[in-house]
């Protein structure tokens, strides 16, 4: 199943480049002369039946557009799709997205995309929002997309994934894609759902929600869910396999669990969303040099806050969206050390952190050509502490509040109704190392009502978190700069009907700065962080979605990618080369049967030893979800392939096993 390209990765971002100044110039006299090119339609006097009609993306731009108009790639992930493939976290629903790559450490789930997904990173190079609220902590910079998601994947509406620099408009961590999560109204839900679900590892969950649209308009959603799994019996890694009593074997030490409540009320122009959740996983693979089999090592991370927002009219012509939030954060590791003592000493480590953040966004159509967008955004992060102790007291004792400042301006032109001109550009402004502009342009060409072309430029920042810069020892007399990233890609989106939607994308980027975890020895004991250096990355990536009648649809993807050392021209870790995503959804009367093929190629550990490639297939059954009962049946990884991901420097192993074939089973009622 591997496809095998011969082009260099040189000549592909040559090629790449070359297309980014060549297309607009063959193209502009094409689209000049065509006459079948219709202004697109104004989404903000649409209805509701026709925007269902129209697949729309907010996170692009910081408004609502068309996904062919906007100046990224974008994927939009509805909520049939995530039902119909029994999408158990938003690292499932991730997974089955074009180009992007997933890995498990036993504990955390991290994405990569791009053949950029480096070991040791907490998904801080992409943004994650929910309904426009940024959700990675302050501290770690972490977007949570595992069991650690704080909020229940039935209540998603979509996920919208938008490729590219975004610190343009969002600042930093929006560096490979911007995910912008869209909860359901309770308008949306209308009535209440009770739901339970079990399956392999020990896995129970159960959840409530509740959702009603008054007669004055307002809207009420409130739900709550629980999930617990046993996790694997038994795991085995070589590395610890030093004879009795363990023998390198793992049991019953991959328990996780998880809580969570969200809730929205929403009138008039005012809404008001929060959610509180709570996740503990215990940590079979003995990370960050702690003692092997011993079942008190676990990690738990707690989450809460509060959105509230409001979009209407002010002044003349313009429109406001205005945000108040308040964030926690807070973490508490408990890590069995080998301190030479008869018993294993605990190493507690905690981190905590209040945050309040406020952002003005202001829009105005000019001469029904200039969509300018203006914002500014503040974050007061009134207490971000990490602290740490073992049997001699207090080891690490940091506090590190702090306030981030940020403006931005945008301006779309629609020189012609076939030609859209996207530029912005922001600035921000960090305690740490001062002030960091962004800029991003976008030539978006309609040659025809069904094609889009893009030529698009960015470039994004990392700022480096207080993890980063003071936790470890090591960082003591060492400074971090942030990461940035240049990217130039060329789109072509065409609609050869309304039922088939096809997309290639050729990209080229390069990380400059890499903020990287290194160890000072073998052993991994003694972690630290650099700016490592420079990452070149190119690729192609290609789909065709096709909607048939009575529900039948397909997509198929394949992304070709190489990602190397910028100097050295080696190959990074867990970057592969291939990724092709397969879906399929078949209508079986009133029932739909879900088939996914997901390929991941062979991929490098950080000691350069490379991994073969793996090949999931997933196999759903569903029951329409208008009935009063309802069911999704599920069966993973279904020819129990295995297959490994790589580990971090806090990992002893260079491999880590993941799950082979899993069952569940999920029914919902209605009331």
């Amino acid at each position: 199943m591997e496809f095998h390209v011969t082009m260099s990765s040189v000549a592909l971002s040559n090629a790449i480049r070359a297309l980014a100044f060549t297309v607009p110039v063959c193209l502009t006299a094409a689209v000049a002369a065509a006459q079948t090119t219709r202004p697109a339609p104004d989404l903000s006097t649409m209805s509701l039946e026709d925007l269902l009609t129209v697949e729309v993306v907010s996170a692009a731009s910081k408004f609502p557009q068309e996904v062919k108009e906007a100046p990224a790639s974008v994927t939009v992930v509805t909520s049939d799709e995530i039902r119909r493939y029994g999408h158990r976290t938003l690292a499932d629903i991730l997974r089955s997205v074009r180009g992007f790559y997933t890995t498990y450490d036993r504990n955390y789930a991290y994405v990569g995309m791009r053949g950029f997904g480096r070991p040791g990173d907490y998904n801080t190079r992409v943004l994650l929002l929910v309904d426009g609220h940024r959700l990675n902590d302050p501290i770690y910079d972490m977007a949570p997309i595992g069991t650690d998601f704080p909020i229940d994947v039935a209540l998603i509406q979509r996920v919208e994934v938008v490729r590219g620099p975004g610190s343009s408009l969002y600042g930093t961590n929006a560096v490979f894609a911007v995910i912008n999560v869209v909860t359901r109204t309770g308008a949306q839900l209308n009535g209440v759902r009770a739901e339970i679900s079990g399956g392999s590892l020990g896995t129970r969950a159960g959840s409530v929600s509740v959702g009603q649209l008054f007669g004055d308009g307002r809207e009420l959603l409130l739900a709550g869910s629980i999930y617990a799994a046993s996790g694997a019996k038994s795991l085995y890694y070589p590395e610890y396999d030093h004879g009795a009593p363990a023998y390198g074997v793992a049991t019953g030490l991959d328990h996780d669990d998880s809580k969570n409540l969200f809730g929205s009320w929403a009138v008039g122009h005012f809404t008001l969303a929060g959610a509180v959740a709570s996740r503990g996983k215990q940590v079979p693979t003995a990370a960050f040099d702690s003692v092997f089999g011993d079942d008190r090592l676990k990690e738990t991370d707690n989450r809460a806050y509060l959105n509230a927002t409001y979009e209407g009219a002010v002044g003349h012509g313009w429109s406001l969206t205005g945000r108040l939030a308040y964030d926690y954060y807070g973490y508490e590791g408990v890590f069995p050390t080998d301190y030479g003592e008869p018993e294993p000493v605990l190493w507690l480590d905690h981190a905590r952190s209040h945050m309040a953040s406020g952002e003005i966004t202001l829009r105005r159509r000019f001469a029904r050509s200039h969509l300018v967008t203006v914002g500014s955004e503040v974050r007061r992060q009134f207490e971000n502490s990490m602290s740490a102790e073992d049997n001699t007291g207090s080891v690490v004792d940091v506090q590190r509040p702090g306030t981030i400042l940020g403006a931005y301006v945008q301006d779309e032109v629609r020189v012609f109704p076939w030609l859209l001109l996207n530029a912005g550009a922001r600035v921000d402004r960090y305690p740490t190392f001062g002030t960091r502009a962004t800029p991003r342009a976008a030539v978006v060409l309609l040659p025809r009502t069904q094609t889009a072309i893009k030529i698009l430029y960015g470039r994004a920042f990392r700022a480096p978190n207080p993890y980063e810069l003071y936790y470890y020892f090591a960082m003591k007399d060492r400074t971090l700069g942030p990461e940035e990233v240049r990217n130039t890609e060329v789109v072509w989106e065409e609609y050869i009907s309304s039922r088939v939607r096809t997309s290639v994308s050729a990209f080229d980027y390069r990380v400059d700065e890499i903020i990287e975890q290194s160890a000072l020895d073998d052993t991994g004991a003694d972690l630290y962080f650099r700016n490592a250096g420079s990452v070149e990355g190119s690729g192609v990536e290609a789909e065709v979605e096709v909607k048939l009648a009575r529900g039948l649809s397909s997509r198929l993807s394949h992304a070709y990618v190489r990602a190397h050392n910028a100097v050295s021209g080696v190959a990074v870790s867990n970057s592969p080369h291939q990724l092709t995503k397969l879906g399929l959804q078949i209508p079986a009367g009133v029932f739909f049967l879900g088939i996914e093929g997901q390929y991941v190629g062979e991929r490098l550990t950080l000691a350069g030893e490379p991994l073969k490639g793996s090949v999931v297939s997933n196999l759903v059954l569903t029951s329409p979800p208008a009935r009063r009962f309802s069911f999704t049946l599920g069966l993973y990884n279904v020819f129990n392939h295995s297959y490994w991901d790589p580990g971090a420097e806090e990992h002893v192993q260079q491999a880590i096993a993941q799950d082979g074939r899993t069952a569940r089973a999920r029914i919902r009622v209605r009331f």
